[in-house]
């Protein structure tokens, strides 16, 4: 199993698919997943390519829930608003 090879496209599947569909992403999974490329991974490409989805959600996880959740974007720049 090479987690990078089968974890990054499975964390973009999950995000793109909350977006178009307007479902709850499951941000915790996503969240567990992006560790677990972090942690797993071998190469150093695969060791980092988990970390932008994890600062993303460190840093701004209540904005991506009030994206989610109440079709709120604070930016103005999404179609949701």
């Amino acid at each position: 199993m090479h987690p990078c090879r089968e974890g990054t496209p499975r964390l973009l599947q999950t995000w793109t698919a909350s977006v178009r569909v307007r479902a709850h992403a499951d941000l915790d999974f996503m969240e567990r997943l992006a560790g677990v490329l972090t942690d797993a991974s071998f190469c150093p490409l695969g060791q980092t390519a988990g970390q932008p989805m994890m600062s993303a959600l460190k840093n701004f996880r209540q904005e991506f829930e009030e994206h989610i959740k109440e079709k709120k974007c604070r930016a103005g720049v999404c179609k949701c608003s």
